[in-house]
């Protein structure tokens, strides 16, 4: 029960909150082309850096994988990303459409950016 528990602070939330913002990014309707690359630059970058957690997670789950690069870099890498995103949210103009998607991508961004030292302290 205690590893479920861990495993949905590790994985589960951050995975719903990237969700959310997908979701809330594909909703946002015509905007400016300069809003527009600035949030497809945060999504790009919270994606990637979920898709770093998860590629964390199986290697730490299946004992016959292994990284060339150690977790401790790749959390860095993952921290800088989510740095870049949330520095693209204060450069955006707050627009009506995008307020809501900007919402979802800082809130994911933040509980990455918090989780990340934690699993690096951990290794």
């Amino acid at each position: 029960m205690f590893w479920l528990l861990i495993a949905v602070f590790i994985w589960g939330i951050p995975l719903c909150l990237v969700s959310i913002a997908c979701w809330r990014y594909q909703q946002v309707g015509s905007i400016t082309k300069r809003d527009l690359i600035l949030l497809r630059v945060a999504m790009f970058s919270l994606l990637l850096s979920e898709g770093i957690l998860l590629l964390v997670g199986v290697v730490a789950v299946s004992n016959t994988l292994t990284l060339r690069v150690g977790p401790q870099t790749l959390g860095l890498v993952s921290v800088l990303l989510c740095a870049a995103s949330l520095i693209t949210l204060l450069v955006a103009k707050r627009n009506a459409d995008t307020v809501r998607a900007w919402k979802a991508i800082a809130s994911a961004n933040i509980y990455l950016i918090l989780l990340w030292p934690l699993l690096m302290l951990v290794h």
